[in-house]
C-alpha cells in the first residue's frame, strides 16, 4: 500500500471485498479510517460523536483518560472545542457526552477535526 501502484480507499476497500477479506469495523459504521480505534484526538465533534453511539465503553476509556490528565495538569485542556458564536472554549469530552444525552443534535456537524492519518490516497466519505 505504500509502494505503486498506489490504491484509493475505495479501491483499497474493494480489493479485499474481492479476496474475502472482512471490511474493518470501523469502515462498516462510518469512520473515515481505521486508526485510532476510532478515538483520534485530532478527530472533531463528528468524530467522537460517532464514537459514542457506536463503541461507548470505547468513548469512556478516552473520557476517563482525559479527566486523569486534567486533573494531574490541574489545567482546562481537552480534545474538542466549541467554536460557536465566534468564540472558541474547550469542551471535555464529559460535557460534550452530557449534551449529547440531553440532545442528540447538539454537536458542530461540520466539525471533522484536523486527522488525516493514512487519508491522502482517497477518502471515503462521511
Amino acid at each position: 500500500m505504500c509502494e505503486p501502484p498506489y490504491l484509493s480507499k475505495p479501491e483499497v476497500l474493494d480489493w479485499l471485498r474481492d479476496c474475502d477479506i472482512p471490511i474493518p469495523d470501523l469502515y462498516t459504521k462510518g469512520f473515515s479510517h481505521n486508526n485510532c480505534g476510532g478515538g483520534c484526538v485530532k478527530a472533531g465533534q463528528t468524530e467522537w460523536r460517532r464514537l459514542l453511539f457506536a463503541y461507548p465503553d470505547r468513548y469512556a476509556y478516552h473520557e476517563r483518560r482525559e479527566e486523569e490528565l486534567r486533573k494531574m495538569l490541574g489545567k482546562d485542556v481537552t480534545v474538542l472545542r466549541d467554536r460557536s458564536g465566534g468564540d472558541t472554549r474547550p469542551v471535555s469530552l464529559r460535557e460534550f457526552r452530557e449534551n449529547l444525552e440531553r440532545d442528540a443534535s447538539l454537536f458542530d456537524a461540520d466539525d471533522w477535526g484536523a486527522c488525516s492519518c493514512m487519508d491522502t490516497l482517497g477518502e471515503v466519505s462521511p
